[in-house]
């Protein structure tokens, strides 16, 4: 085993088990704190749902947002507010495949395709 000392510019390296073990660590933490976020803000629609089946439903969404490249907080919250009230793949009925047809599109950001999310919602249904 090699003897190394460590000096101010010595940069840390991690192995992808590593790397992978932290963002797993990080999304864990990051579904706790939605759940207990959209808990608060949709207690009755959560009500029948243990927290961690409330983490897992959130977890869910998340994989799901990689997917369709949903990849800024605030559309990651719009949206699963959005999921929330209308339902966990809501945009998967037929009625509602413009949804879905947002959702997969490449030629919107993330923060588009919640934006019009939203004001499609808001004409449909409100």
């Amino acid at each position: 085993m090699e003897n190394r000392t460590l000096t101010p510019y010595t940069m840390l390296q991690f192995t992808e088990t590593q790397i992978a073990a932290l963002e797993a660590n990080k999304k864990a933490d990051n579904a706790a704190e939605k759940a207990k976020v959209l808990r608060s803000r949709y207690a009755r629609v959560f009500e029948f749902y243990s927290d961690p089946q409330l983490e897992n439903w959130v977890k869910r969404q998340f994989d799901y947002f990689e997917h369709t490249s949903i990849d800024t907080q605030s559309a990651t919250e719009q949206i699963l507010d959005l999921f929330a009230v209308f339902g966990e793949r809501f945009e998967r009925c037929e009625k509602n495949d413009w949804a879905l047809d947002i959702l997969n599109s490449n030629l919107y950001d993330a923060d588009t395709k919640a934006f019009m999310l939203q004001n499609e919602v808001a004409r449909r249904y409100l």
